[in-house]
């Protein structure tokens, strides 16, 4: 992280004072909720993302926190040019202390070294300032490249090695899925997109073809997906099937069967889900808005999260985000309260 000399924010900061920080992030081994009285700038968030050094990123309206486990360090007031964006959506480690943002108002590359926050161009028609809201950056089937998804602009395949976009594989990719609206995408083990398009539509591309596919729905799914929005996409390590997040419970692509179909849970209690998690121990969480945190069990159902602080109360918390860091501690973004810390025991 760049300790630039800045007598207005920060004052001076030594770079051996952060090495020991950066070499010694740890959380808590008790259940332990962070609030804005604790040094967050906002609990009104987006995203939790965790580096490779185990730092937490934590990407907000108008603000990114880092949290070291102990300490929230605002970064945001290190960039002069930050002020003209109005969100930080996803935060993705790069390399030599840089991180990509998706942020309301374009792509950007975070230069940890020398505090630099500079605006990477999706096409000749964004606006430098305004720029293109982009929703998410994932890894793309062939090494260096990253998957760009925009509200109301398209996908782009960008090239981080050269710091532009592939306009060859974005035409190609565009031709076949030309969806101006991409709110979730998901790029599952075989290669294959998955993602949601404007009036609900879940579509099925073959990256290494070129190719939309099609799959198979019961009638539930379609009902469902009918007046529900997807609010996020996972795929299960252990049993390869793809499972998706809506307003009305979670539907899953059965990975054996090659049908989407409603879970139980979707059909005799939904809930509306906002984000879905896989732990260290294979085991996939469930976010909500307003019903607080659940786990999947081995039959599809959902049970409750269980933690070791009776007096902390999630019953009816707003669910915003995952993330766990290399020892399996669980660090969850709560809407309006703030980021709990659940260890892994």
């Amino acid at each position: 992280l760049c300790m630039k000399y800045n007598k207005s924010v920060i004052g001076k900061l030594a770079i051996t004072t952060l090495m020991l920080l950066i070499c010694n992030v740890t959380f808590a081994q008790v259940s332990r909720l962070y609030t804005t009285q604790s040094g967050l700038t906002s609990s009104d968030m987006y995203s939790i993302d965790i580096d490779s050094k185990g730092l937490a990123w934590i990407s907000g309206i108008s603000e990114i926190d880092v949290f070291d486990g102990t300490k929230f360090y605002n970064i945001t007031k290190l960039f002069p040019n930050h002020k003209g964006i109005n969100a930080f959506k996803k935060v993705v480690e790069y390399k030599d202390d840089k991180y990509w943002l998706a942020t309301s108002n374009g792509l950007y590359l975070l230069n940890g070294r020398d505090c630099t926050l500079e605006h990477k161009l999706l096409s000749a028609d964004e606006d430098s300032v305004m720029g293109y809201s982009v929703n998410h950056i994932i890894d793309y089937i062939e090494p260096g490249m990253k998957l760009v998804s925009t509200e109301g602009n398209g996908l782009f395949v960008f090239d981080t090695e050269k710091q532009e976009v592939d306009t060859v594989v974005t035409r190609k990719l565009r031709k076949i899925a030309p969806f101006p609206f991409c709110s979730q995408v998901y790029i599952d083990a075989d290669g294959y997109l998955w993602g949601t398009a404007v009036f609900r539509q879940v579509f099925k591309i073959n990256l290494k073809t070129m190719a939309m596919e099609t799959y198979q729905t019961t009638p539930d799914v379609d009902r469902i997906l009918l007046l529900n929005n997807v609010s996020d996409i996972l795929q299960s390590r252990k049993t390869k099937n793809i499972y998706f997040g809506t307003g009305h419970g979670m539907l899953v692509y059965d990975y054996k069967q090659k049908i989407l179909r409603a879970t139980p849970n979707a059909l005799t209690n939904p809930m509306p889900i906002t984000t879905l998690f896989e732990d260290q121990n294979d085991k996939i969480l469930v976010g909500t808005d307003n019903h607080g945190l659940w786990q999947m069990t081995a039959d599809e159902n959902l049970s409750s999260f269980h933690y070791n602080d009776p007096s902390m109360n999630i019953e009816f918390a707003k669910v915003r985000s995952f993330a766990s860091d290399k020892d399996g501690n669980l660090i969850i973004g709560f809407a309006q309260k703030g980021v709990f810390v659940v260890p892994r025991n």
